[in-house]
């Protein structure tokens, strides 16, 4: 029987995902994981899972100790305008979808992907610096901004498609994927800055504020590649709906 054929909660199951975890991060490859029926791919992405809450809650604990608190406007624009029911499927269901399709989609690559990835990528980008829009907000310029993703996506499939464009792009994923992977971490972590108010002392902490953002990204990019897009889709609304659930449940001030 192996390791993944055990409870995601086993601690021999998890020091498999961990070690599994920190040699794929040592070494990107962009190769799926063979031979894994859906159970163990469920398994192994709760095992991931846990080990991502731990070390959330880590910096949490360090954040505590450091009395950093950044004002988060994101959330709290959320929590003003959606009923719990509303801010679960908004931030559980429909924004880890958008997220994943723009930062980890394209980890495997293929031309679709890419394309929707650069789309869904400049939505956000109009949304969150030049509008200073959530992402959801359908009123502050909706439709240039969905419009103009829109345009992105197409035309970067119309140039993707191209069998020698494809064939650079795909020999760059096989030998440089490393700067793809963490690439793409990264970015996922940057954008989230925006969700804060951006003080001088938030702007210069910024790295540790937005590190719960980068070892999610690591995470969520890791079950991607190694599972599957829906894998990484339901770990990332899973960890939503948690963060969501513990801030409903918090009381108030």
């Amino acid at each position: 029987m192996t390791t993944l054929a055990l409870s995601p909660w086993h601690p021999r199951a998890l020091t498999r995902v961990w070690s599994e975890l920190i040699a794929f991060l040592r070494r990107p490859e962009p190769d799926a994981a063979m031979g894994l029926t859906p159970w163990a791919k469920i398994h192994g992405t709760l095992a991931v899972l846990l080990l991502k809450l731990i070390a959330v809650l880590a910096l949490a604990l360090f954040a505590g100790v450091l009395d950093l608190d950044p004002q988060n406007i994101s959330a709290e624009r959320l929590q003003r305008l959606y009923s719990p029911l509303g801010l679960l499927l908004v931030g559980a269901l429909i924004l880890p979808l958008l997220e994943e399709t723009a930062f980890r989609l394209a980890l495997r690559f293929a031309p679709a992907y890419l394309a929707l990835a650069l789309g869904v990528f400049t939505y956000y980008l109009m949304s969150k610096v030049i509008y200073q829009a959530r992402i959801s907000d359908i009123e502050t310029a909706f439709v240039m901004r969905v419009g103009v993703a829109g345009a992105v996506a197409v035309l970067g499939y119309a140039v993707l498609w191209r069998p020698d464009v494809a064939t650079r792009l795909r020999r760059f994923w096989a030998q440089h994927f490393a700067v793809v992977f963490y690439g793409s971490a990264v970015a996922f972590a940057a954008i989230h800055a925006f969700n804060y108010v951006l003080t001088p002392l938030t702007v210069l902490l910024l790295p540790l504020i937005t590190l719960p953002q980068f070892i999610g990204g690591l995470c969520y990019g890791y079950i991607r590649v190694r599972f599957g897009f829906s894998y990484a889709y339901g770990f990332h609304a899973l960890s939503n709906a948690l963060a969501i659930g513990l801030a409903l449940l918090a009381p108030g001030d």
